[in-house]
């Protein structure tokens, strides 16, 4: 089996998280805000860049320019520049969604990609302030059990699912990338996002 390996650089909790809500000024505006499963979740307009931020407990995880509805992250359009070898109609699996970025930018591609989130409110804010395309097909699940019990087969699977600085260690395990490994085709490409891993001092985390 060849796959081909990319590594993309850019605490799960179960009580809810009060933040006062960020008072409107001259810079910014705070259109969205809740609490739930992930923690705090809240959306902000930057009024001189025209940009907008999605935040969970105040750590930036999706952003966007408002008016060409584009990620503002480079991560984002590489990914998509990476799996644009493979044709459209190739099946994707996508773990993570943020508020719809990569999908759109998966969309634009032609392929038929299924997203697993663990946080429902994710939809919701991806289709209320981020573009995302209304019939994208949206697992509720966590990514791991996602896996295991998927019968599908996919050209291309994508973990995208840090969540700021947390890392998924229950799907960074050999027995979740050996789940991955029965899920994917012989040519399937699997990319995952760690943030700031080209940065470690002796490159650890990247030989891991």
């Amino acid at each position: 089996m060849s796959v081909v390996l990319l590594a993309i650089v850019g605490p799960l909790i179960n009580y809810k998280i009060m933040i006062k809500p960020i008072p409107a000024g001259k810079f910014f505006k705070q259109i969205y805000q809740s609490d739930g499963l992930l923690g705090h979740l809240s959306v902000i307009d930057y009024l001189q860049t025209n940009t907008r931020c999605l935040f969970v407990n105040n750590v930036s995880q999706s952003y966007m320019h408002n008016p060409t509805g584009r990620s503002q992250w480079r991560y984002v359009h590489r990914l998509a520049t990476y799996a644009s070898y493979k044709p459209a109609d190739s099946k994707v699996f996508l773990a993570g969604l943020g508020a719809g970025n990569v999908v759109n930018e998966l969309n634009i591609l032609g392929f038929e990609t299924d997203v697993c989130e663990i946080e429902k409110r994710m939809e919701e804010i991806g289709e209320n302030y981020f573009g995302l395309t209304k019939n994208t097909n949206i697992i509720i699940d966590d990514a791991r059990h996602a896996i295991k019990v998927t019968k599908k087969k996919y050209d291309v699977v994508i973990l995208d699912i840090s969540a700021g600085e947390n890392q998924p260690n229950n799907l960074y395990t050999i027995e979740g990338f050996s789940d991955i490994k029965k899920m994917i085709k012989p040519d399937a490409a699997l990319f995952f996002h760690y943030p700031t891993v080209l940065n470690a001092p002796d490159g650890l985390a990247l030989k891991s």
